[in-house]
């Protein structure tokens, strides 16, 4: 493992990235464990939404399937899977953001005691997660409306202005809170601290943050297209290849979700000089000593 000076660096984006990768591969199977959680509700939303049809079906069967799909019980079903799901990747970004929070301040990070923290912050996580995903719905909801509206009307011109402006403040509202979740962790901060502190760190490293995650995720798109496009050439439009392709996020909710803390702790050293002892600090208990995670024995581990 690096010198723990080495972590406390602000880094490039393609720096930044690079470290991504060494954080993941060094704890590889951690990782693995933590984001089956997440896969296995992703991978079930994702086979009941794109169900393949058997090709012997008859059109007034694949007609009754269709309306199966379409009724109103199985929209709010699916909304539910979207939520519920959304919920869990909070809960294991922030598990792998207490590991990734260890490994800077050079702890061997462990199952067990990431997954407690995560438990330990349920109701603050719960908050954070709906909280996000309302104002996202709102926001594209009073969005949507008169977009699709004007252009029912034929006024495309101003439907394309409406709608370019409306994705250019959500990209900035979410470059602003990308941090916002590893906040809550390390600093131990309630949701709407959380995206009032993220709003302070953020500003002269908007570009920064938006071309380092920018950067990550093309190279994760990349990927998943060969790798989508094997197994589809391989499996075709099956389950099969559902489920596979549906693994992916395997590798790529660590990824993205180890970039979070990167990000943040790279901007915190650079504005604010943050250092190994000061995460401790932060991290470990309040300015008094007190301890914030409480660290108890399980099955023969410190947890």
């Amino acid at each position: 493992m690096a010198a723990g000076n080495d972590f406390f660096t602000y880094l490039s984006p393609f720096d930044l990235i690079q470290r991504v990768f060494n954080i993941y591969g060094g704890h590889l199977l951690l990782f693995t464990q933590l984001a089956l959680i997440a896969t296995i509700p992703k991978i079930i939303l994702a086979v009941t939404i794109g169900k393949p049809l058997p090709e012997e079906e008859d059109s007034e069967m694949m007609y009754e399937e269709v309306t199966q799909y379409s009724s109103p019980q199985k929209a709010i079903a699916l909304q539910l899977e979207i939520v519920v799901s959304s919920l869990i990747t909070v809960f294991i970004q922030a598990a792998i953001i207490h590991v990734v929070s260890e490994i800077y301040m050079q702890r061997e990070p462990a199952f067990k005691r990431s997954w407690a923290v995560a438990m330990d912050r349920f109701c603050a996580l719960f908050c954070f997660g709906m909280l996000y995903l309302l104002l996202l719905s709102i926001f594209f909801a009073v969005v949507a409306v008169p977009v699709i509206m004007l252009y029912v009307n034929e006024n495309y011109v101003l439907a394309v202005l409406i709608g370019v402006t409306a994705f250019a403040i959500a990209l900035y509202v979410i470059i602003s809170l990308m941090i916002a979740l590893p906040i809550l962790v390390v600093e131990n901060q309630s949701p709407i601290g959380a995206f009032t502190r993220s709003f302070d760190l953020v500003p002269g490293y908007r570009c920064y943050i938006f071309c380092s995650v920018f950067l990550l995720n093309v190279i994760i798109w990349i990927a998943s297209l060969i790798f989508e496009g094997v197994v589809r050439a391989i499996f075709g439009a099956s389950i099969v290849a559902i489920i596979l392709s549906g693994l992916l996020s395997l590798i790529s909710l660590p990824l993205l979700s180890i970039m979070l803390p990167a990000l943040y702790f790279s901007v915190r050293v650079q504005k604010e000089g943050m250092n190994m002892e000061s995460l401790m600090k932060e991290f470990e208990g309040d300015l008094d000593g007190t301890a914030r995670y409480e660290h108890k024995i399980v099955g023969g581990e410190t947890v």
